[in-house]
């Protein structure tokens, strides 16, 4: 895939990853006020690939390994700083004990995604 085809890949998946948390978590505000600035264009997706990258491909092993310590201590800047209304990101942490076994796997899964996306987008 070319930069192209990956970064309307990440804005996608990132697009039916977010409506598919407020679904299932109506009442975490982090996640609707993404969706919002997202919607009125006051936050990029490149901003929030950025963002992803310089997150997940240092985790790389802990995803892989799918590690909790993931979700508990390495997402709390996952959307820090792409916007002045976005001061902290403790979303993933907060959910993560709620979570059932098939939705960690759900949220895994989705990782996976987002860093094979990342990787290959700037493995040159």
């Amino acid at each position: 895939m070319n930069k192209t085809e990956l970064i309307n890949l990440f804005n996608n998946s990132f697009n039916e990853f977010l409506d598919i948390l407020i679904e299932k978590f109506p009442k975490e505000q982090e996640f609707i006020l993404i969706n919002i600035l997202i919607n009125t264009q006051r936050l990029k997706h490149a901003d929030i690939m950025v963002n992803f990258s310089n997150i997940l491909i240092p985790n790389k092993q802990l995803i892989l390994d799918k590690s909790p310590d993931f979700f508990i201590h390495k997402t709390s800047h996952m959307f820090y700083g792409i916007n002045e209304h976005i001061n902290s990101s403790n979303s993933f942490k907060r959910i993560w004990n709620y979570l059932q076994p098939e939705e960690r796997e759900m949220l895994w899964k989705w990782f996976k995604l987002f860093l094979k996306i990342c990787s290959e987008y700037y493995k040159d």
